[in-house]
């Protein structure tokens, strides 16, 4: 510690303790009151299911795909961008179960925080909050839980993570996200 030796560090940290112990407790109940009931509502959240299912996306086109999903004869990273596209969303939307779009669209199951909270907000000054589009927020939930990982290899390969409240869900999820067409 250069000029400084052991006992003078430690003279000095007895010294702020000392004079500072108001603020000491003062900022332990704080971050006490704020973290506790934080870690109470994170631990009643359901509990989360997730689903993978690795892809391949041929990109060139000069030898034989061995899966048809996208376009083979795109690029990669094009590929990929059409795989997280909103209308890609949208479709998988329009084509998952009833029971796993209800899933999606359940203001309980809800994970979009900020918006509660915004809601929240507009209640409490008495202006009704907007009406929500379902179908806008069943695209929002599907990207929000949905993850696309390509392998560092840049060799095409591609993980697709889905997670839900039910397992029955994430797997509709991935497997039209996967392949779109299906009904």
């Amino acid at each position: 510690m250069g000029s400084w030796s052991k006992s003078s560090f430690e003279r000095l940290v007895r010294g702020v303790v000392r004079r500072r112990k108001r603020l000491a407790l003062i900022t332990t109940v704080a971050v006490l009151v704020v973290l506790l009931p934080a870690a109470y509502f994170a631990s009643q959240e359901p509990q989360r299911y997730r689903t993978s299912a690795v892809v391949l996306l041929e990109a060139r086109p000069d030898r034989v795909p061995v899966f048809q999903d996208p376009s083979p004869g795109r690029p990669f990273p094009v590929q990929l961008a059409i795989l997280s596209s909103r209308s890609l969303a949208e479709t998988v939307a329009e084509n998952l179960p009833k029971a796993s779009l209800q899933e999606l669209l359940d203001p309980e199951l809800q994970t979009n925080y900020v918006q509660s909270l915004f809601n929240t907000y507009m209640g409490w000054r008495g202006i009704e909050a907007p009406a929500p589009n379902p179908s806008r927020r069943a695209v929002a939930e599907l990207q929000q839980r949905v993850t696309f990982m390509p392998w560092p290899d840049k060799s095409g390969i591609v993980t697709i993570s889905a997670e839900a409240f039910r397992p029955n869900v994430s797997v509709d999820i991935v497997q039209r996200r996967r392949r779109p067409s299906l009904s």
